[in-house]
């Protein structure tokens, strides 16, 4: 792929083609590389990918809420 922006292009495609495991790495991305700074797409991604069963973005969502990462804290919603 050759470096960075273009992986995150392209996984950026694929998480909007809907695969959770992009969704996923997208809303890593967006937390932590940081020309992609974005907690409140993190969130997002990670609820798509939750919603789909994947078990790593439903853990990255309730640390979201649990944190205050990209939202209010909130425990309720991290224990969901």
């Amino acid at each position: 792929l050759g470096n960075t922006q273009e992986f995150y292009q392209w996984l950026g495609k694929s998480a909007d083609m809907g695969y959770s495991e992009a969704q996923f790495l997208m809303g890593i991305g967006c937390l932590r590389v940081e020309t992609l700074k974005n907690p409140k797409r993190a969130i997002n991604l990670f609820k798509m990918a939750a919603d789909q069963g994947h078990p790593e973005a439903l853990r990255g969502l309730g640390d979201c809420h649990f944190l205050g990462i990209g939202t209010e804290k909130n425990l309720d919603k991290a224990l969901e």
